[in-house]
């Protein structure tokens, strides 16, 4: 659904923005942590984080210029093999720099030696090729034997100086962890979420669902937005009797309206999936049709969705799994000195497929009433993400009890966090009662869902009593 533009196309924009210095913004309060990968840094604060990947690249921020829309600069992170391991610091600065003059084009105007929280680090500044030339910094991490990340800002040579701050106080802000250590937890943490859904029947999800509808309200940054309804009921698709959730929402933003319909089932044996999300967009006067459908059956995804005049389709294959008898070879060829018994975990682990601990959105959004939230544990599952027609991991981690104010009285609250991407992304907190239901949810950009009477919800906008009958066309 949606493309990003190729390199060649980031430089063209790069040569629209505005040569003006734009604000650099301040860095984002909770830091972004990919603990697989081993870092964890904070971002800029009001940076765009663009989640498409490739072999090499994990992360990328862009900064758009206010008045074009065209990126002024990016700050990315990627990881490389070392392919020369046995070379000194020094010469391998060198060889880095060489290799960007040659295969880029790269004027290297400094390489500097430094060491960046324990890890050897090497930082390499100058300008790209011509004719977009821009200012480039990189700092490329030591952070294993044969293991490199490069932290790279990329922007206007005009604010070179600003970007180069920036790019410092990023990199003061950042800490390297044990991804081995990291993986062994996600391991763990996985098969607690793969043990929990092997509990889940039809009676434990015919006992969890709410029989009245469910009434929210919206805030962002303190200031009431709108408003949200959840419906929950057995329901019949495909010959499938299962779990349908119906929820609707209507929001009042600066710059427009929006209007949401989403309907999500899943059958009780979990083989069969349907989602639909229609969303209506209202900005100066012109409306805009989001929609998308998508359908799974057993191992295969299939999707579709129109954006205006756009139409798109998809679709998705769960990975299959290896032959025990590839995995026990993989494992004794890469790794002759570990023990039996860190032999068997691995190949126990190469041995789980994306279908063992796949997550259905429907039961994702009930899953904390089918958890014990006394466990204080972490429950990772294998999710699809539609806008990237993949699968990524999403990890709820209970935290514990604590209070907060809802509805003006001090209730009593179970806290949650809610991850996707590997834990590289910023979570959303949940606030549940006992029973697992939300009370509120929260994310860093300032966004708050809360439960609410319905009579509230009522008082706010008179359109929500319409929300009920509107929901179950």
């Amino acid at each position: 659904m949606h493309r990003t533009s190729v390199l060649l196309m980031m430089s063209l924009a790069f040569a629209a923005a505005s040569a003006q210095e734009t604000q650099i913004p301040a860095l984002a309060q909770r830091p972004y942590v990919d603990k697989l990968n081993g870092f964890s840094l904070r971002p800029p604060a009001q940076a765009v984080r663009i989640r498409e990947k490739s072999a090499s690249l994990l992360v990328r921020w862009e900064q758009r210029d206010a008045a074009t829309g065209a990126i002024a600069w990016t700050f990315s992170v990627s990881r490389f093999e070392q392919a020369n391991a046995d070379l000194t610091l020094d010469q391998y600065a060198a060889a880095l720099a060489q290799n960007l003059r040659q295969a880029e084009g790269f004027e290297v105007e400094s390489t500097q030696l430094i060491e960046r929280c324990g890890k050897k680090s090497i930082m390499i500044q100058g300008l790209t090729a011509k004719p977009l030339r821009q200012w480039r910094r990189q700092e490329w991490v030591l952070v294993n034997h044969d293991g490199v990340l490069l932290f790279e800002i990329v922007g206007p040579v005009t604010m070179r100086d600003r970007l180069g701050q920036l790019a410092e106080s990023i990199m003061a802000s950042a800490a390297f962890l044990d991804p081995e250590v990291e993986l062994a937890r996600q391991r763990e943490s996985i098969d607690r979420g793969m043990a929990l859904l092997k509990e889940i029947d039809e009676g434990r999800i015919r006992g969890s669902i709410e029989s009245a509808p469910q009434w929210f309200t919206m805030r962002l940054k303190g200031k009431p937005i709108g408003w949200a309804v959840q419906m929950e009921r057995v329901a019949t698709r495909d010959k499938s009797s299962g779990l349908e959730l119906r929820m609707g929402t209507i929001l009042t933003l600066p710059d427009g309206s929006r209007s949401q319909k989403q309907v999500i089932f899943v059958s009780f044996d979990g083989r069969v999936e349907h989602w639909s999300d229609r969303l209506l967009l209202t900005a100066n006067g012109n409306t805009t049709l989001i929609s998308e459908k998508g359908f799974r059956q057993d191992e295969a995804i299939l999707c579709s969705g129109r954006q205006g005049e756009q139409t798109w389709e998809q679709q998705k294959a769960m990975p299959p799994g290896m032959l025990e008898r590839d995995v026990i070879q993989q494992v004794e060829r890469n790794m002759p000195q570990a023990s039996p018994d860190q032999k068997a975990a691995a190949i126990k682990s190469m041995l789980i497929t994306v279908q063992d601990f796949y997550l259905s959105r429907a039961t994702g959004m009930i899953l904390p009433r089918l958890m014990d939230l006394s466990s204080l544990q972490a429950y990772s599952f294998a999710v699809y993400n539609t806008r990237i027609n993949d699968f990524e991991l999403r990890t709820f981690t209970i935290l514990g009890k604590s209070s907060i104010d809802l509805n003006g009285a001090k209730v009593s609250a179970v806290h949650l966090t809610d991850v996707s991407a590997g834990g590289e992304s910023a979570p959303a907190d949940w606030w549940l009662d006992e029973g697992g239901r939300m009370l509120r949810l929260s994310t860093d950009d300032g966004f708050v869902m809360e439960s609410a009477p319905q009579e509230d919800v009522f008082n706010q906008d008179p359109r929500a009593r319409q929300a009920i009958d509107d929901l179950m066309k």
